[in-house]
Protein backbone atom coordinates (compact mmCIF):
# COMPACT_ATOMS: atom_id res chain seq x y z
CA UNK A 1 0.00 0.00 0.00
CA UNK A 2 1.51 3.44 -0.94
CA UNK A 3 2.61 5.44 2.54
CA UNK A 4 0.20 7.89 1.60
CA UNK A 5 -2.82 5.42 2.12
CA UNK A 6 -1.27 4.02 4.96
CA UNK A 7 -1.07 7.57 6.52
CA UNK A 8 -4.18 8.12 5.80
CA UNK A 9 -5.55 5.05 7.35
CA UNK A 10 -3.76 5.79 10.41
CA UNK A 11 -5.08 9.24 10.73
CA UNK A 12 -8.54 7.80 10.39
CA UNK A 13 -8.24 5.66 13.38
CA UNK A 14 -7.34 8.07 16.15
CA UNK A 15 -10.61 10.00 17.11
CA UNK A 16 -10.89 13.28 18.61
CA UNK A 17 -9.75 13.54 22.55
CA UNK A 18 -10.60 15.48 25.02
CA UNK A 19 -10.69 15.61 28.54
CA UNK A 20 -13.59 18.20 29.56
CA UNK A 21 -13.57 17.84 33.68
CA UNK A 22 -9.90 17.76 34.44
CA UNK A 23 -8.65 21.31 34.95
CA UNK A 24 -5.29 22.26 33.41
CA UNK A 25 -3.83 24.37 36.73
CA UNK A 26 -0.18 24.58 34.86
CA UNK A 27 2.08 27.10 35.32
CA UNK A 28 1.11 27.59 39.06
CA UNK A 29 0.70 23.73 39.60
CA UNK A 30 3.69 21.72 38.46
CA UNK A 31 2.56 18.69 35.56
CA UNK A 32 3.96 15.31 36.68
CA UNK A 33 3.85 11.99 33.74
CA UNK A 34 4.86 9.08 34.75
CA UNK A 35 6.03 5.80 33.50
CA UNK A 36 5.93 3.00 35.19
CA UNK A 37 7.72 3.15 38.60
CA UNK A 38 9.47 6.67 37.22
CA UNK A 39 8.36 9.89 37.80
CA UNK A 40 8.96 13.30 35.65
CA UNK A 41 8.51 17.03 36.52
CA UNK A 42 7.66 20.24 34.52
CA UNK A 43 7.90 23.04 37.02
CA UNK A 44 7.88 26.95 35.96
CA UNK A 45 8.80 29.31 38.79
CA UNK A 46 12.02 31.34 38.09
CA UNK A 47 12.56 29.55 35.05
CA UNK A 48 11.34 26.19 33.36
CA UNK A 49 12.80 23.23 34.61
CA UNK A 50 11.95 19.62 33.28
CA UNK A 51 13.50 16.76 36.25
CA UNK A 52 13.79 12.98 36.57
CA UNK A 53 15.20 10.32 38.94
CA UNK A 54 18.78 12.19 38.94
CA UNK A 55 18.94 14.90 36.61
CA UNK A 56 17.39 18.15 35.97
CA UNK A 57 17.58 20.51 32.61
CA UNK A 58 16.13 24.52 32.44
CA UNK A 59 14.78 25.79 29.14
CA UNK A 60 16.07 28.65 28.37
CA UNK A 61 14.56 32.10 28.82
CA UNK A 62 12.77 33.10 25.83
CA UNK A 63 10.48 29.41 25.97
CA UNK A 64 9.72 30.38 29.53
CA UNK A 65 9.00 33.79 28.31
CA UNK A 66 6.26 33.15 25.87
CA UNK A 67 4.80 29.94 27.70
CA UNK A 68 1.28 29.86 29.83
CA UNK A 69 0.51 26.35 28.36
CA UNK A 70 1.66 22.98 28.52
CA UNK A 71 0.94 19.08 28.37
CA UNK A 72 3.33 16.26 29.22
CA UNK A 73 3.57 12.02 29.05
CA UNK A 74 6.31 9.67 29.02
CA UNK A 75 6.93 6.50 28.13
CA UNK A 76 9.97 4.26 29.06
CA UNK A 77 12.29 5.94 26.74
CA UNK A 78 11.08 9.29 26.44
CA UNK A 79 9.50 12.04 28.14
CA UNK A 80 7.57 14.45 25.48
CA UNK A 81 6.75 17.92 26.95
CA UNK A 82 4.38 19.84 24.56
CA UNK A 83 4.48 24.10 24.74
CA UNK A 84 2.50 26.89 23.27
CA UNK A 85 0.88 30.07 24.21
CA UNK A 86 -2.85 30.10 25.60
CA UNK A 87 -3.57 32.98 23.33
CA UNK A 88 -1.94 32.54 20.65
CA UNK A 89 -1.49 29.71 17.49
CA UNK A 90 0.75 27.00 17.39
CA UNK A 91 2.32 24.32 19.01
CA UNK A 92 5.93 23.22 20.28
CA UNK A 93 6.65 19.44 21.23
CA UNK A 94 9.79 18.03 21.92
CA UNK A 95 11.10 14.66 24.08
CA UNK A 96 13.90 14.24 26.12
CA UNK A 97 15.52 11.08 27.21
CA UNK A 98 14.17 9.38 30.00
CA UNK A 99 17.68 8.06 31.29
CA UNK A 100 19.35 11.61 31.38
CA UNK A 101 16.75 14.24 30.04
CA UNK A 102 19.07 15.18 27.18
CA UNK A 103 17.35 16.36 24.06
CA UNK A 104 16.21 14.05 21.61
CA UNK A 105 14.12 16.15 18.93
CA UNK A 106 11.95 18.98 19.00
CA UNK A 107 9.48 20.28 16.58
CA UNK A 108 7.02 23.13 15.84
CA UNK A 109 3.80 21.19 15.14
CA UNK A 110 2.12 21.93 11.56
CA UNK A 111 -1.33 22.40 13.91
CA UNK A 112 -4.18 24.50 12.01
CA UNK A 113 -1.81 25.71 10.24
CA UNK A 114 -0.68 30.00 10.09
CA UNK A 115 -3.76 31.84 11.58
CA UNK A 116 -3.36 35.49 11.75
CA UNK A 117 -5.60 36.94 14.69
CA UNK A 118 -5.77 39.32 17.50
CA UNK A 119 -8.07 37.69 19.75
CA UNK A 120 -7.24 34.10 19.90
CA UNK A 121 -7.84 30.88 22.16
CA UNK A 122 -5.41 28.24 22.21
CA UNK A 123 -5.22 24.74 24.15
CA UNK A 124 -3.17 21.65 23.32
CA UNK A 125 -3.58 18.00 25.41
CA UNK A 126 -1.08 15.12 24.69
CA UNK A 127 -1.85 11.33 24.54
CA UNK A 128 0.37 8.43 23.69
CA UNK A 129 -1.45 6.70 21.18
CA UNK A 130 -0.04 2.98 20.20
CA UNK A 131 3.39 4.54 21.39
CA UNK A 132 2.95 7.43 19.68
CA UNK A 133 2.97 11.26 20.80
CA UNK A 134 -0.24 12.74 19.92
CA UNK A 135 -1.27 15.89 20.04
CA UNK A 136 -4.64 17.17 19.89
CA UNK A 137 -5.09 20.90 20.05
CA UNK A 138 -7.92 23.31 19.83
CA UNK A 139 -7.59 26.48 18.31
CA UNK A 140 -10.11 29.15 17.96
CA UNK A 141 -9.72 28.46 14.00
CA UNK A 142 -9.22 24.79 14.21
CA UNK A 143 -9.27 21.48 16.40
CA UNK A 144 -6.47 18.97 14.85
CA UNK A 145 -4.98 15.54 15.55
CA UNK A 146 -1.18 15.41 15.07
CA UNK A 147 0.92 12.17 15.66
CA UNK A 148 4.64 12.29 15.40
CA UNK A 149 6.93 9.67 15.13
CA UNK A 150 8.45 9.09 18.69
CA UNK A 151 12.12 8.43 17.91
CA UNK A 152 12.65 10.97 15.03
CA UNK A 153 9.68 13.84 16.04
CA UNK A 154 8.83 13.34 12.32
CA UNK A 155 5.58 14.10 10.95
CA UNK A 156 3.40 11.03 10.61
CA UNK A 157 -0.24 12.95 10.26
CA UNK A 158 -2.04 15.85 10.68
CA UNK A 159 -6.07 15.94 10.69
CA UNK A 160 -7.36 19.22 10.47
CA UNK A 161 -11.10 19.65 12.16
CA UNK A 162 -13.73 22.19 12.29
CA UNK A 163 -13.74 24.43 15.36
CA UNK A 164 -15.10 23.73 18.48
CA UNK A 165 -15.82 25.60 21.65
CA UNK A 166 -13.68 24.04 24.44
CA UNK A 167 -15.12 24.84 27.92
CA UNK A 168 -13.21 26.14 30.92
CA UNK A 169 -13.59 23.81 33.76
CA UNK A 170 -14.97 25.70 36.60
CA UNK A 171 -11.83 24.28 38.64
CA UNK A 172 -9.61 26.19 36.74
CA UNK A 173 -10.57 29.87 37.56
CA UNK A 174 -11.47 28.76 41.19
CA UNK A 175 -8.09 27.54 41.73
CA UNK A 176 -6.15 30.74 40.65
CA UNK A 177 -8.32 32.73 42.73
CA UNK A 178 -7.53 30.43 45.85
CA UNK A 179 -4.33 30.29 45.19
CA UNK A 180 -3.61 34.11 45.02
CA UNK A 181 -5.66 34.52 48.11
CA UNK A 182 -3.93 32.01 50.01
CA UNK A 183 -0.70 33.31 49.63
CA UNK A 184 -0.89 35.87 51.90
CA UNK A 185 -3.83 34.46 54.05
CA UNK A 186 -4.65 31.13 56.36
CA UNK A 187 -8.25 31.36 55.34
CA UNK A 188 -10.71 32.52 52.06
CA UNK A 189 -13.95 32.22 51.58
CA UNK A 190 -16.10 32.20 48.68
CA UNK A 191 -19.49 32.65 48.35
CA UNK A 192 -20.75 30.86 45.30
CA UNK A 193 -23.55 32.84 43.72
CA UNK A 194 -20.77 35.73 43.94
CA UNK A 195 -18.13 34.18 42.15
CA UNK A 196 -20.75 32.73 39.74
CA UNK A 197 -21.79 36.43 39.20
CA UNK A 198 -18.02 37.67 38.81
CA UNK A 199 -16.66 34.76 36.17
CA UNK A 200 -20.06 33.49 34.54
CA UNK A 201 -22.47 37.40 34.71
CA UNK A 202 -26.03 36.62 34.03
CA UNK A 203 -25.35 32.78 34.61
CA UNK A 204 -27.93 31.16 37.53
CA UNK A 205 -24.69 29.39 39.83
CA UNK A 206 -25.01 25.51 39.73
CA UNK A 207 -23.88 24.43 42.92
CA UNK A 208 -24.03 21.16 42.17
CA UNK A 209 -21.04 21.97 39.93
CA UNK A 210 -19.28 24.52 42.12
CA UNK A 211 -19.36 21.93 45.01
CA UNK A 212 -17.51 19.47 42.43
CA UNK A 213 -15.30 22.08 41.54
CA UNK A 214 -14.56 22.66 44.89
CA UNK A 215 -13.83 18.99 46.02
CA UNK A 216 -11.79 18.36 43.01
CA UNK A 217 -9.01 20.48 43.76
CA UNK A 218 -8.81 19.05 47.57
CA UNK A 219 -5.44 18.56 48.40
CA UNK A 220 -4.11 20.02 45.27
CA UNK A 221 -0.62 22.19 45.97
CA UNK A 222 -0.42 25.77 46.30
CA UNK A 223 2.47 27.98 45.22
CA UNK A 224 4.03 25.42 44.02
CA UNK A 225 3.88 22.72 46.63
CA UNK A 226 4.33 25.57 50.14
CA UNK A 227 0.87 24.65 51.01
CA UNK A 228 -1.58 21.88 50.45
CA UNK A 229 -4.92 23.58 49.58
CA UNK A 230 -8.00 21.89 51.58
CA UNK A 231 -11.52 23.07 50.87
CA UNK A 232 -15.22 21.95 51.79
CA UNK A 233 -18.61 23.40 51.34
CA UNK A 234 -20.13 24.93 53.97
CA UNK A 235 -24.14 24.80 53.94
CA UNK A 236 -24.87 25.23 49.94
CA UNK A 237 -23.27 28.64 49.06
CA UNK A 238 -19.45 28.88 50.57
CA UNK A 239 -16.53 27.55 49.82
CA UNK A 240 -13.89 27.52 52.41
CA UNK A 241 -10.76 26.83 51.77
CA UNK A 242 -7.73 26.90 53.75
CA UNK A 243 -3.83 26.17 53.20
Amino acid sequence: MPLALVLAALARTVAWQWDAATPDLFPRVDLVATSGAASYRLALTDQLRLSGAGWSIEFPDGVRDELTGAAMVADADRVYVATYDRIATGCDLAAYAASDGHQVWAVGLDGAGPVAHSKYSNRVQLRLIDGKPTVFGAEAAHRYIEIRDPATGALISNTLLPAARVERPLAEPLFQELDGQLATRDRYDVDIADFAQRHHPGDKPDRGAFAAAALLLDGTPLQHGRYTLAVELVGDRVIAARR
